[in-house]
């Protein structure tokens, strides 16, 4: 976040498996302090369970206009 990235691939053995967000990270903060966890406790969370799964990630081919992204985004309330 401090660094102004909203999200980077999670890597598994060399292989992306999923993408992980600001958004998801401020949900597993969330969820922590919901059930009352202390800091260091929500910081050894695994991703894995608030990741989108590489299978449910919507991407771009390089040739895509950022016209045809944008209607895409738009259309299906995509935010990253």
């Amino acid at each position: 976040m401090e660094g102004g990235l909203s999200g980077m691939m999670v890597l598994e053995d060399r292989r992306v498996v999923g993408l992980i967000t600001s958004r998801d990270l401020l949900r597993i903060m969330a969820k922590g302090i919901q059930e009352k966890e202390s800091p260091n406790d929500i910081l050894t969370h695994s991703i894995t369970e608030f990741m989108t799964p590489i299978s449910q990630v919507i991407y771009a081919r390089p040739e895509e206009t950022i016209g045809m992204c944008r209607r895409i985004m738009a259309k299906l309330g995509l935010k990253c």
